[in-house]
């Protein structure tokens, strides 16, 4: 990960080829970002039902739902790790 001082970024975002660079990740890691939410509807209903319920999760309770809930992958291919840079 690159970082810049406050007015190299100011004088990087006035370049539209950086915007148009920037803009497409952020489209591409918020429509991944949706693919996952819908893969693992189950699971993050069970989060959220278990924090509706105890207001936390403790580790025992990050470790165990996954075992109930498996987390899938939204890529048709499971072998693709790419993430796109979306991290």
């Amino acid at each position: 990960m690159a970082r810049f001082s406050d007015r190299a970024t100011e004088i990087l975002l006035q370049s539209p080829s950086i915007v148009g660079l920037i803009t497409k990740r952020i489209a591409r890691c918020h429509t991944q970002a949706r693919e996952l939410i819908a893969a693992n509807q189950q699971t993050v209903e069970a989060v959220t039902l278990r924090l509706e319920q105890t207001g936390y999760l403790d580790r025992a309770a990050i470790d165990e739902l996954p075992k109930t809930y498996p987390v899938r992958s939204s890529k048709a291919d499971p072998s693709d790790k790419s993430d796109g840079g979306c991290r």
